[in-house]
Formats: structure tokens, sequence, C-alpha cells
């Protein structure tokens, strides 16, 4: 997989990146099926996964417990994003 190590300490998010990740998810059709995050997680329920995790940033925005649930929408859509280029 082409995934990218992002150092999650160094993450910067504001209100902007998280319209950018509405947008993204909002754009495609997400699958029923689980997907595989990393070695250790497995999404079970993909759309309930996005959903959730863009609940709690923009109710937490800007705090430091809220990296880990942007960590995580990014390394799903750098999943997605290299499986439609895998497609093509």
């Amino acid at each position: 997989m082409g995934h990218y190590p992002i150092n999650i300490a160094a993450l910067k998010m504001n209100e902007r990146h998280i319209s950018e990740l509405e947008k993204f998810f909002g754009g495609i059709t997400i699958s029923d099926e689980p997907i595989r995050l990393d070695v250790c997680t497995v999404i079970e329920s993909p759309k309930v996964f996005i959903d959730a995790h863009l609940q709690h940033l923009k109710a937490n925005m800007g705090k430091e417990n809220s990296k880990p649930y942007f960590y995580r929408l990014l390394q799903l859509k750098q999943i997605i994003e290299d499986g439609a280029n895998k497609e093509t």
C-alpha cells in the first residue's frame, strides 16, 4: 500500500481542512464493505466512520485529542485515492 507516514504531532487542522475532507467524502460513493485502514485497524462501516469522525472534528475544532480523528480520515482518503489510481 502506498500510505505515507504522517507525523501526528505536526498535524495542523482548521475549518478549511475539515471542509475539504467533507467535500472529498461527499463527492464519492462510499462502499459498504470493510476497509483496512492499517495493519491493526479495519473500518467495518465506512459511512458511519466518516460521519462520526467529521462530526467529532467539527465539534472539537483545534483540540489536541482530535488529531487522531483527523489523521484517520487522511489515511482513509489516501487509501481511496490510491485505489482509484490503481483502477485507471
